[in-house]
């Protein structure tokens, strides 16, 4: 796969997945903005931020419902051999690049100083509601060790962390009136 750049984002992949890391579990809010970002700027941002936060979830519960499936074994092979399995995976491989694609854009979009405000909702709207689903469907592989941290995997916080996400700098609800607003020209407010 190709980077962010790909689609003309100025962040590549890595580069992206940096910036998720360095992101506190205390919540976006609390983190440190230039000065230099401000007003509507520094929504926009938070809300490109909170995609990429998404993002960074996604990964780590793709990456832990991978690690269990390669180790548990049902009917003599791994779990991951499994149609059920692979479609939960594939699932959620599509919904974290596409969070991940629409966050690119929106960040790219802020990048040139262009009006993205519809992008920025889309991004945060889209990853912040599939994140749900990725971290539920990691919960569902792991099965009852998906809701505990005794055995190292983090699903359990990853799904309070993702259900927080959904609300935080704007509801999804509030994502959607500020797209059909810039998509129609008609406030519904």
């Amino acid at each position: 796969m190709g980077d962010a750049r790909d689609v003309g984002g100025p962040l590549s992949r890595p580069e992206l997945d940096a910036l998720v890391t360095t992101l506190q579990p205390q919540g976006i809010m609390h983190a440190s903005l230039p000065e230099s970002v401000g007003g509507t700027n520094r929504t926009f941002l938070e809300r490109i931020l909170l995609g990429a936060w998404a993002i960074g979830i996604m990964q780590a519960a793709i990456d832990d419902a991978v690690a269990f499936e390669r180790e548990r074994r049902t009917f003599g092979k791994p779990i991951a051999a499994h149609q059920m399995i692979q479609d939960l995976i594939a699932q959620m491989h599509v919904d974290l690049e596409t969070s991940r694609l629409l966050t690119c854009k929106a960040a790219w979009l802020m990048d040139q100083g262009r009006r993205c405000d519809p992008e920025q909702s889309t991004a945060k709207l889209h990853a912040c509601e599939v994140v749900k689903r990725v971290t539920d469907s990691a919960i569902q592989i792991l099965g009852g060790r998906g809701l505990t941290t005794d055995e190292g995997f983090r699903t359990e916080r990853l799904h309070r962390d993702a259900r927080f996400l959904a609300v935080a700098e704007g509801t999804s609800q509030i994502m959607k009136l500020i797209i059909g607003r810039r998509l129609l020209g008609v406030s519904a407010l």
